[in-house]
């Protein structure tokens, strides 16, 4: 009882300004969805167009949620997220679905994929989504506790387009957790500052892993190419990732490689983001 005391007089504290939130994006532009074999997204300018709210959902990971922003936000500051009732309906209390922060940038949102499915259910259900958070930029007297919210009005036809996109992608799979890419130029196999940058990132991963039995490295190429010249290739790209590897300090008897050259590509050659997929080192932990 005190609980449902507290959501509501906290409900009503928030709901001029959930009123005043909504109400714009009662009038805002519909949803825009883009499709692809690999990738849907779907996105609604807010503010005026100084903001792009964007759901997005890759093959073999979950949903995410992110909001460009412009110009640049200066200050980070602690988020929380709701579902917020639609106007009519205010007697119902907000639900808290999770925690962020808003970062410094122009993505100062980048919400988790648990809190944006909960995100997406709630506005496929006709309420909102709120972000309060803490702004210690704005001016003495000004609502230091300013919200963000999406409305979903116009998010039809978008949504369902948006939805069978995302069945018609390969389904999630926790595995592919263990699996990095590192990905090459067009005939080189030296690692690009993005390689070195995800290299480093599975360096401290693996300082953390306690069952680590082996690292399974894999190299690939486009379909260009003949077939001996592709394997040497993949040899070179796993040379390049090996002796990173091990010059940070992973021990030899820890790495076992393979060179499929141009074998079992993972996309499609016919494309120019296919073949870019397709020059990679492929990266499996192995507990």
């Amino acid at each position: 009882m005190i609980k449902r005391i507290q959501a509501g007089l906290a409900l009503l504290l928030l709901y001029p300004l959930i009123s005043l939130a909504q109400y714009p994006g009662l009038t805002g532009e519909p949803w825009q969805v883009k499709t692809g074999m690999e990738e849907c997204s779907m996105s609604r300018q807010l503010n005026q167009g100084k903001a792009i709210a964007s759901f997005n959902h890759e093959t073999g990971k979950r949903l995410s949620f992110t909001i460009q922003h412009h110009p640049f936000i200066s200050v980070a500051s602690a988020v929380k997220v709701y579902a917020s009732p639609t106007l009519w309906r205010h007697d119902q209390p907000l639900v808290q679905l999770g925690e962020s922060q808003r970062k410094r940038g122009n993505q100062p949102f980048k919400i988790s994929a648990d809190v944006a499915e909960k995100m997406l259910h709630y506005l496929s259900q006709g309420q909102g989504t709120l972000f309060s958070y803490q702004d210690p930029s704005l001016s003495a007297g000004a609502n230091k506790h300013p919200l963000l919210t999406l409305s979903p009005a116009f998010l039809q036809p978008g949504l369902a387009e948006f939805q069978a996109c995302v069945q018609a992608l390969k389904p999630f799979d926790p595995k592919l957790l263990d699996r990095i890419e590192i990905r090459f130029n067009y005939g080189s196999a030296e690692l690009s500052p993005q390689a070195l940058l995800t290299l480093t990132g599975l360096m401290t991963r693996l300082n953390m892993e306690y069952n680590l039995s082996r690292l399974k490295i894999s190299g690939y190429t486009d379909a260009g190419g003949h077939q001996h010249q592709n394997s040497e290739m993949a040899r070179m790209r796993v040379l390049s990732v090996e002796n990173h590897l091990i010059a940070a300090g992973i021990p030899v008897d820890l790495l076992s490689s393979q060179y499929l050259g141009n074998g079992k590509p993972r996309y499609n050659n016919n494309t120019a983001a296919g073949r870019a997929g397709n020059r990679r080192v492929d990266i499996q932990i192995i507990r």
